[in-house]
């Protein structure tokens, strides 16, 4: 009969207690990482719990960091005491060697020692870290059930422990200026959720419209009027000097449904004329197209779409003109152009101009000349040196320092901007292809030689 106190017996029971030690490692784990991904509404959809440990639970989400801190600290203990347990388990075989070769085994000693420490952790990695943790965050309300019921007996023997280490804990980082929180370290950057977005996206958890529509959120926050106006050239007015019939034309013409109303020029915005207004009350706009305005905002091109949006729902206005910082006009904003930033282009029936944006398969881009800096290199993949400039043709009319004609190229970022478009003195569209490999030149035969020879 095997008893412990037999070589065979106490390596058996060691054995098993390393066993148990990385059974409880995985158990804690999963708890711990369930927990984390779980909220206190979760607790209702799970069954099979008893109202005791429901309760148990709901007392946790009170002090979040406290069940944390328990299960790790837990975990700790079991890997400190699998540690033990392996040293004890090598440290016979190591007096038993140097017993029969009568040899110095200090060195073995350490390279054994070093050997199973190793192997612990390599254990502890697999099975108590990365697939206890992929399962917890997986499928969490699964293993909090019966976790949860281990957790609870386990736990409660480790709480004063933990409240110990939490009070010193506290008054260490008081003297650093921090207050120690009991709740979840769950705050993420806008970096790491867009990468979590991007991940989520990859693995087929969201599809291409809702991670298109997160990342738009986080740009949307940062972008300013100027950024998605429309510019002064491009925006069609109507004149209170014109008549009736060169206002109706314009208006046929351009098929929009609001339109700036303007004295003598754009600088001098009065209103804006609703075509609604305008085909419902024809007398009084013949007479004076004054007496059909409305309102209209005026805005910095500094100001945040953020803040530009509340304005227009506020005051119920959707169309501002953006100034300068000497009071002329720069441009448009409307309220489709504000929900564009959030959904992507927005086309009408009327609308049949080329993409903004259209990646070639041959690994060229075409660009409208109005597509902002940030988007090109998002879409190309480079990095230009922060130009002052907001969109990309305003970009390269800066560096070509003269008016643009069709044609001309600028070399950028290993790419060769073309102008393939103008409108009036603004760059419409333009081209972007990589530039072409520098072919090494053949070498002239050195007429030096035959001289020599002779």
């Amino acid at each position: 009969m095997i008893g412990i106190d037999t070589p065979l017996g106490a390596a058996i029971l060691l054995i098993g207690l390393a066993v148990v030690c990385i059974v409880m490692i995985n158990i804690l784990v999963l708890a711990k990482f369930s927990f984390a991904r779980l909220s206190e509404e979760h607790l209702d959809d799970i069954e099979d719990l008893s109202e005791v440990a429901k309760a148990y639970l709901r007392n946790l989400y009170k002090r979040p960091a406290r069940f944390i801190n328990t299960a790790q600290f837990l975990i700790l203990f079991f890997i400190v005491l699998l540690a033990g347990v392996g040293s004890a388990l090598i440290a016979p075989f190591i007096a038993d060697w140097e017993r029969l070769f009568e040899v110095e085994t200090d060195w073995l000693a350490g390279i054994i020692d070093f050997i199973v420490i190793a192997l612990i952790a390599l254990s502890i990695l697999t099975f108590g870290e990365i697939i206890p943790k992929a399962l917890g965050l997986s499928f969490p309300i699964r293993y909090i059930r019966w976790t949860a019921k281990i957790v609870m007996g386990v736990g409660f023997i480790a709480t004063p422990l933990v409240w110990v280490a939490e009070k010193v804990s506290a008054i260490f980082l008081k003297s650093f200026g921090t207050l120690y929180k009991n709740e979840l370290d769950l705050v993420h950057t806008e970096e790491e959720i867009r990468m979590m977005v991007n991940r989520s996206h990859s693995e087929g958890k969201l599809d291409h419209v809702e991670g298109e529509l997160i990342d738009n959120v986080f740009d949307f926050v940062e972008r300013m009027a100027r950024e998605v106006m429309i510019p002064r050239q491009d925006v069609d007015c109507i004149y209170v000097e014109d008549d009736f019939e060169e206002t109706l034309k314009i208006i046929s013409e351009t098929s929009h449904t609001r339109y700036p109303l303007c004295m003598e020029d754009k600088d001098h915005v009065i209103g804006l004329v609703h075509i609604k207004d305008l085909m419902e009350q024809k007398e009084k706009a013949r007479k004076d197209l004054r007496l059909v305005r409305r309102d209209i905002l005026t805005v910095p091109e500094v100001m945040k779409l953020s803040v530009l949006l509340q304005y227009m729902r506020t005051r119920r206005i959707y169309q501002a003109v953006v100034v300068d910082e000497y009071g002329g006009m720069v441009g448009l904003v409307c309220l489709e152009d504000i929900i564009e930033e959030l959904v992507g282009d927005i086309k009408d029936e009327h609308e049949t101009d080329l993409p903004a944006v259209v990646i070639n398969d041959d690994g060229t881009f075409d660009f409208d000349g109005k597509v902002l800096v940030d988007e090109v290199e998002y879409a190309m993949h480079v990095d230009f040196d922060e130009p002052e400039e907001d969109t990309i043709g305003g970009y390269i009319f800066g560096m070509l320092e003269r008016t643009p004609v069709v044609g001309d190229t600028v070399e950028l970022s290993g790419y060769v901007f073309t102008v393939t478009e103008m409108q009036g003195y603004r760059i419409a569209r333009l081209k972007a292809a990589p530039v072409p490999p520098v072919e090494e030149e053949t070498e002239a035969e050195p007429k030096e030689q035959d001289k020599e020879k002779e």
